[in-house]
């Protein structure tokens, strides 16, 4: 289909003169202008503007979305295997001395959060895999040991140096 500028009818596309765009956009503000001057101003603050049917109309806010994050429930091993791709929060109960391994599929600035949970015995340990990096304000750290506790430590990845740099360690839940 060829384009039909604003007041000009096509008769062949290689003679046509096509209209600048300031040309368009100014037929097409004065449109909306028009649409809008039609429209009574009885809109409340719960309500937006909505453009249905080539004319503007009020209608319902949408719900807010909150930022639902993904909760993952990792499978307890030697090497605790975790897959960024799944989620941002990950959850383990740990069942003897184990080691946290390096993430996959993470993407650059994802924050990952981990509950890392005592079982019943208590007395854990957990090392960590060679990407996690801890700073001086935020050390690598010893878990609570008492039986049932839990313990939250907060990552975020830079792809830049392919690493997991810890932001800060909750303990004692």
């Amino acid at each position: 289909m060829a384009y039909k500028p604003p007041s000009q009818t096509i008769v062949d596309n290689a003679t046509a003169s096509v209209p600048s765009s300031e040309a368009v956009f100014e037929e097409l503000k004065l449109k909306a202008n028009a649409s809008l001057n039609n429209l009574s101003n009885t809109g409340t603050e719960n309500q937006v503007l909505k453009w249905t049917s080539g004319a503007p109309t009020w209608g319902s806010a949408p719900a807010p979305s909150p930022l639902a994050q993904t909760t993952v429930t990792l499978t307890d091993a030697a090497t605790i295997s975790v897959n960024a791709a799944s989620g941002n929060i990950f959850r383990v109960t740990l069942g003897g001395n184990r080691t946290l391994g390096n993430p996959s599929g993470a993407t650059d600035g994802q924050m990952l959060h981990f509950e890392i949970k005592q079982d019943g015995s208590g007395g854990r340990t957990l090392a960590f895999d060679t990407k996690y990096r801890f700073s001086a304000d935020v050390v690598s750290p010893t878990l609570s040991t008492g039986a049932n506790k839990l313990d939250r430590l907060l990552f975020i990845y830079r792809s830049a140096d392919d690493k997991f740099d810890c932001l800060a360690v909750n303990k004692g839940f």
